[in-house]
Protein backbone atom coordinates (compact mmCIF):
# COMPACT_ATOMS: atom_id res chain seq x y z
CA UNK A 1 0.00 0.00 0.00
CA UNK A 2 1.44 2.99 -1.14
CA UNK A 3 -1.23 6.13 -0.70
CA UNK A 4 0.96 8.79 -0.26
CA UNK A 5 -0.05 9.60 3.69
CA UNK A 6 -3.16 8.34 3.16
CA UNK A 7 -2.41 5.15 4.37
CA UNK A 8 -3.30 6.01 8.24
CA UNK A 9 -6.89 6.54 7.34
CA UNK A 10 -7.49 3.45 5.01
CA UNK A 11 -5.82 1.57 7.94
CA UNK A 12 -7.99 2.58 10.71
CA UNK A 13 -11.10 2.45 8.40
CA UNK A 14 -9.53 -1.57 7.41
CA UNK A 15 -9.12 -2.04 11.11
CA UNK A 16 -12.84 -0.88 11.79
CA UNK A 17 -14.31 -2.80 8.56
CA UNK A 18 -14.87 -6.90 8.91
CA UNK A 19 -12.11 -7.46 6.13
CA UNK A 20 -9.04 -9.27 7.50
CA UNK A 21 -6.19 -9.72 4.64
CA UNK A 22 -3.25 -12.19 5.43
CA UNK A 23 -0.47 -10.23 4.26
CA UNK A 24 -0.49 -6.27 4.02
CA UNK A 25 2.42 -4.48 2.81
CA UNK A 26 2.27 -0.71 3.81
CA UNK A 27 4.83 2.45 3.19
CA UNK A 28 4.13 4.95 5.83
CA UNK A 29 4.85 8.37 4.74
CA UNK A 30 5.37 11.42 7.49
CA UNK A 31 6.33 14.29 5.55
CA UNK A 32 2.61 15.48 5.13
CA UNK A 33 1.50 18.19 7.64
CA UNK A 34 0.24 16.90 10.71
CA UNK A 35 1.33 13.31 10.27
CA UNK A 36 4.28 11.68 12.09
CA UNK A 37 6.04 9.02 13.23
CA UNK A 38 3.70 8.94 16.32
CA UNK A 39 0.64 8.36 13.89
CA UNK A 40 2.59 4.86 12.27
CA UNK A 41 3.75 3.85 15.99
CA UNK A 42 -0.10 4.20 16.94
CA UNK A 43 -1.45 2.19 13.80
CA UNK A 44 1.08 -0.54 14.10
CA UNK A 45 0.34 -0.72 17.88
CA UNK A 46 -3.38 -0.73 16.00
CA UNK A 47 -2.30 -3.53 13.65
CA UNK A 48 -1.05 -5.78 16.71
CA UNK A 49 -3.38 -5.84 18.75
CA UNK A 50 -5.79 -7.20 15.99
CA UNK A 51 -3.64 -10.05 14.93
CA UNK A 52 -1.02 -8.97 12.93
CA UNK A 53 2.89 -9.51 13.01
CA UNK A 54 5.70 -7.37 11.55
CA UNK A 55 7.76 -10.05 9.03
CA UNK A 56 10.20 -7.10 7.42
CA UNK A 57 10.77 -3.41 7.93
CA UNK A 58 13.00 -1.91 5.05
CA UNK A 59 16.19 0.53 6.45
CA UNK A 60 14.30 3.11 6.26
CA UNK A 61 11.34 1.86 8.09
CA UNK A 62 9.08 3.26 5.92
CA UNK A 63 7.81 0.39 4.49
CA UNK A 64 7.22 -2.43 6.68
CA UNK A 65 5.14 -5.81 6.34
CA UNK A 66 2.57 -7.77 8.21
CA UNK A 67 0.98 -11.11 7.78
CA UNK A 68 -1.83 -12.29 9.93
CA UNK A 69 -1.32 -15.54 11.06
Amino acid sequence: MDIEGAEYEVLEALLASSLRPRHLPVEFHYRFAGIGKRSAAHVRSRLSDDGCRTIFISPTGREISFIRD
